[in-house]
């Protein structure tokens, strides 16, 4: 049996890994986390999929 899979992440906020900032001062910036989902799955070459998901 061959299966292909795949998985993709979600979050309500987008994370914000970078931004411009003057030079010698203090880079700032809220960086408010919430929670991911996780969603996985697998077609295979039966045609059935199976899927799963988790926080």
């Amino acid at each position: 049996m061959l299966a292909y899979l795949d998985e993709a992440g979600f979050a309500q906020v987008h994370p914000n890994r970078s931004a411009w900032t003057p030079r010698g001062e203090q880079h700032r910036i809220e960086a408010p986390r919430g929670e991911r989902l996780n969603v996985m799955a697998a077609l295979l070459s039966s045609g059935h999929v199976v899927h799963a998901h988790y926080w």
